[in-house]
């Protein structure tokens, strides 16, 4: 069993900030941004347009106003708060986000919107192995075959009888190879 509890990711960063990852480091596939103007505008009053304020008024509105772009990856967000949430070694987080990549070719295994599912185990320094990475890996995979025994015996009728992949399960065991 993985030693993960749930932990909310954002869905986006303060640019500037260094979290963000920035994948491939082309400008074509730079994360989406966006401003967030933080101003306080009573409800119910119309602010009046900003070419109408003056030099004063337009300082005040736009004071703290912050740009923003949206999740490329959580892989450094992921390791600033295993630190930020004092998680002890053989602890971690796992979460959830959804971002969009701007640049990339939509295709069959491609696409603008990614879904992420990740997590991050705090391991010290003598862990930081392929035996380690195996251990989690296999972990993981029997929670991924469990899952599918489960499916398989909780839905029957999921299978097509006749159909050519009716017989074809996830293999127990899983196969590292390696360079």
């Amino acid at each position: 069993v993985l030693n993960v509890f749930e932990h909310t990711a954002p869905i986006a960063f303060a640019h500037g900030t260094g979290v963000n990852d920035e994948l491939d480091g082309s400008e074509s596939k730079a994360p989406v941004s966006f401003l967030v103007p933080n101003q306080f505008i009573p409800r119910g009053i119309e602010p009046k347009p900003m070419e109408e304020l003056t030099p004063d008024e337009r300082q005040v509105l736009t004071q703290y106003q912050m740009k923003c772009e949206v999740i490329q990856s959580l892989a450094k967000w992921k390791r600033i708060m295993l630190a930020r949430l004092g998680v002890d070694v053989g602890e971690g987080i796992y979460s959830t986000s959804t971002s969009i990549r701007k640049g990339y070719k939509g295709d069959v295994t491609h696409s603008v919107i990614a879904d992420q599912w990740d997590y991050e185990i705090r391991i010290s320094e003598e862990e930081r192995t392929v035996e380690t990475l195996k251990k989690y890996v296999r972990i993981i995979w029997k929670i991924v075959t469990d899952a599918e025994d489960y499916i398989l015996r909780e839905y029957p009728d999921i299978l097509l009888p006749g159909h050519p992949t009716s017989d074809i399960r996830l293999p127990k065991e899983i196969t590292f190879l390696t360079s």
